[in-house]
């Protein structure tokens, strides 16, 4: 169901936890608390979700629900 956007939020501190949603099936995540400890998080979360599809040769869109459980 990738026509219906599913927006993340909560407890996400980072790109590793960005990504974790994302391959859940997380359309967009959204970052709250962190901006208040750290101002910089939105764009460490971008570049580290950039960095993460360049190191896998993969989309932003191929990334979204490609979790896999057997």
């Amino acid at each position: 169901m990738k026509d219906v956007p599913i927006i993340a939020s909560g407890g996400i501190m980072d790109a590793c936890h960005a990504v974790e949603y994302i391959i859940a099936g997380a359309t967009f995540v959204s970052l709250g608390t962190v901006n208040f400890i750290n101002p910089g998080a939105v764009l460490e979360v971008i570049s580290g979700i950039k960095n993460y599809l360049w190191r896998h040769k993969l989309s932003y869109e191929e990334l979204i629900g490609s979790l896999k459980i057997d």
